[in-house]
């Protein structure tokens, strides 16, 4: 008899062998035992949970000898052609391949002939999703009234793709991925009734790179003791996987928490010289970082790890000078990096300028806490209701410090930033309002999209002052149209700019002034000689328009010099 996987030799056969779907196992068998079973039930999941094995066992609990029983007898003519594949009342149907209104026809027109051997005819429809929707609305009718004789099991792992009408008609169970722990200890029976003699560490990886599917779990380690047959180590995980050792993932971390930037490239070369894939090993370091800062905020001995339970001590031991703060910045950077590496035709370069711009600016790339860039308002600073002068009694704003500049020289602070410092408040002084608006207003004209417009907007209303975390503007009752304006789309380009002048994120708040609110300061700009929102809009149309013109003329001016230059006698 030729060879059998081993994920098609330990295919559960009946209930009792099942692994992790209890809450589908006993409503099945309570419903055999108090005769309450469906005619239609739709088994949805990831791959490899368990959703066809179970129809089948669910298949031999009907038509055994000794049934409807809750766990079948393994033993009967029914039961041992089922398991066999050969039963002529346990039809199986591969949708993915049999997906039209014809096979739908064709199954409609058995489903009236009586089983053959046992109580009931059972249709098994693997992947149902992949169904047209003809051939959906042809099952329709007896999927909602089948003869009695009749059990339907859809099976699928895309039940949202189901019509909805086609789900309603049926009981659905949803099976869910396995624990590491479960999978490692069927694993480990597995390798104990195979004879195979595997360390316990690598049924752990084997169980966590599964990613909750069992079969995909007993694949892989049916592959690895092929590549292996002497004895499976847990390099041969990494090897056969593709995957970065976790001792490189290691080192790496650490070289980056130190700034070395010459042992990340070291590492690096040494990961490509094994064969690592670049792309793989920045997500493998994404994964052993979020692992550690899950081990620093939940302990150990957390189930939320992903790193292997053999190896979570070595982890621990050697990521014990991390900072929690740190590793989850990090992990950030390198979720964004990933997306920068995926599309490039030289992965190691790429990688490496990655890992190496990390490892240089690394500690200004954590997150740290807002409050380090503005203070909080005193216990006394006035309500923000009334009108104050130009100068605010507000906290005053901290500037932040600069930019440490990278090695070369080259100063790399943006020059819109570097524009926005000059109306920044000293430390220990009040907010000089005046200037803070003026710069407010010329950093929005500089935006090339919608700057004019939105500066005429915002130019309507009066600056009341800061307030903890809020620039608070008034317009007065008859600029409503403005403050709605940048209440709604103009907003984030408003508190962009605002974050870019006071070098912290503040949030706009737009206010209705009344008519005894009193005049604006002369030097804060309110309802200026400059033009209206309309004016601006259709100065602009009458500039796009104008500038369409000369690129339509230059366009048919250079298809007049090419021609003449195609007639020109040679």
């Amino acid at each position: 008899m030729s060879y059998l996987s081993l994920y098609r030799r330990w295919r559960p056969q009946s209930f009792r062998e099942v692994v992790g779907q209890k809450h589908v196992v006993v409503t099945l068998q309570r419903a055999i035992q108090q005769g309450r079973l469906a005619h239609a039930y739709l088994f949805s999941g990831p791959r490899g949970t368990g959703k066809t094995s179970v129809a089948r066992i669910l298949a031999k609990a009907v038509n055994c000898r000794l049934g409807p029983t809750a766990e079948p007898c393994l033993s009967c003519d029914s039961c041992r052609a089922i398991a066999a594949g050969s039963s002529l009342d346990v039809v199986e149907m591969d949708a993915a391949s049999n997906r039209g209104v014809d096979e739908i026809r064709q199954l409609r027109e058995n489903v009236g002939l009586a089983p053959v051997q046992g109580n009931k005819k059972v249709y098994i429809i693997d992947e149902v999703h992949m169904l047209t929707q003809e051939a959906f609305n042809a099952l329709l009718k007896t999927l909602e009234e089948p003869p009695g004789h009749v059990l339907f099991v859809l099976a699928t792992t895309e039940p949202h793709r189901l019509p909805l009408t086609i789900a309603s008609r049926c009981q659905r169970f949803d099976f869910r991925r396995l624990s590491t722990a479960e999978m490692t200890d069927r694993l480990a029976q597995v390798a104990a009734q195979e004879g195979i003699g595997v360390p316990a560490e690598v049924l752990g990886a084997v169980a966590t790179y599964a990613e909750g599917s069992l079969r995909d779990a007993l694949g892989l380690l049916d592959q690895l003791l092929a590549y292996a047959p002497e004895g499976v180590r847990l390099e041969d995980v990494w090897e056969v996987l593709g995957r970065a050792p976790l001792e490189i993932v290691g080192r790496l971390a650490v070289a980056l928490s130190a700034r070395d930037a010459g042992s990340v490239v070291d590492i690096v070369d040494a990961a490509a010289s094994q064969g690592v894939d670049m792309r793989q090993l920045l997500r493998d370091l994404g994964a052993y970082l979020r692992d550690v800062a899950v081990m620093k905020a939940c302990g150990a001995a957390s189930p939320l790890l992903y790193v292997p339970p053999g190896l979570v001590e070595r982890v621990t031991r050697e990521t014990a000078g991390l900072e929690p703060a740190w590793v989850w910045g990090l992990v950030g950077e390198l979720t964004r990096a990933e997306g920068e590496v995926r599309w490039t035709d030289q992965p190691r370069l790429a990688v490496e300028f990655v890992l190496l711009r990390l490892c240089l600016d690394g500690t200004s790339r954590v997150a740290e806490p807002a409050a380090a860039s503005l203070a909080e308002p005193s216990a006394a600073s006035p309500p923000v209701s009334t009108v104050e002068p130009a100068v605010s009694t507000a906290s005053p704003v901290v500037p932040r410090a600069e930019p440490t500049p990278p090695p070369g020289g080259r100063e790399t602070t943006p020059v819109l930033e570097r524009q926005a410092e000059v109306a920044r408040p000293q430390a220990g002084g009040p907010v000089d309002l005046g200037k803070l608006w003026s710069e407010v207003l010329a950093t929005v004209r500089r935006n090339r999209r919608r700057g004019n417009i939105v500066a005429a907007c915002l130019q309507e209303g009066k600056p009341l002052g800061l307030q903890g975390k809020q620039f608070v503007v008034g317009f007065h009752p008859q600029f409503a149209y403005h403050r709605e304006q940048l209440e709604g789309g103009f907003r984030s380009m408003v508190e962009e700019v605002l974050a870019q002048v006071l070098g912290s994120p503040y949030r706009l708040v737009c206010r209705e002034l009344g008519e005894a609110a009193g005049t604006v300061p002369d030097e804060v700009p309110n309802r200026g000689a400059d033009r209206t929102v309309k004016e601006q809009v259709e100065e602009r149309a009458e500039e796009q328009a104008e500038e369409r013109v000369v690129e339509r003329v230059a366009q048919e001016f250079a298809g007049l010099v090419l021609d003449m230059g195609r007639e020109a006698p040679r």
